[in-house]
């Protein structure tokens, strides 16, 4: 009985918290956590397998489901330069073994290449600034990368 009158005590609680949370107005200088939600001009899949999508005039290359070993990332598609590799764009592509990624490309995102365990070779142009945290992690066959000087 007393775990009982707990449970049922534990819900009105929460009931409480959240019809109370409800319909207020946010105090002066308070801005919302969403105040738009963002369409892609355009996405799509490249014969090779590399998903991308436009945004802001450029391409950013979302993920990969194709089969090759050796793969070299467009410096554009469809007329916009690619200028990011997304999070996670890469990751589990067990089959790669090399990368090159061209030049103008500034932005290499979490977990780009995570878990790519054949990878052995990547090509990091001179343009990239940033570089995502885990970006290679699990990467196993890589045995070198060379990072731009100026890239954090």
């Amino acid at each position: 009985m007393n775990k009982h009158v707990k449970r049922m005590q534990s819900a009105a609680i929460c009931a409480a918290l959240l019809w109370s949370a409800g319909a207020y107005p946010l105090a002066e200088g308070v801005k919302p956590l969403l105040t738009s939600i963002t369409a892609y001009a355009e996405d799509g899949t490249l014969a090779n397998g590399l998903h991308y999508r436009i945004n802001d005039g450029a391409a950013i290359i979302d993920g990969y489901t194709g089969s090759e070993k050796s793969l070299e990332i467009p410096s554009e598609i469809d007329g916009y330069p690619v200028t990011q590799i997304g999070w996670s764009a890469f990751s589990g592509c067990t089959s790669l073994t090399s990368i090159t990624i061209p030049y103008g490309v500034v932005s290499i995102g979490w977990k780009a290449f995570f878990g790519c365990t054949s990878l052995t070779s990547i090509t990091i142009p001179e343009s990239v600034t940033y570089l995502g945290w885990k970006a290679f992690s699990g990467c196993a066959s890589l045995t070198s990368v060379t990072i731009p000087g100026k890239c954090y």
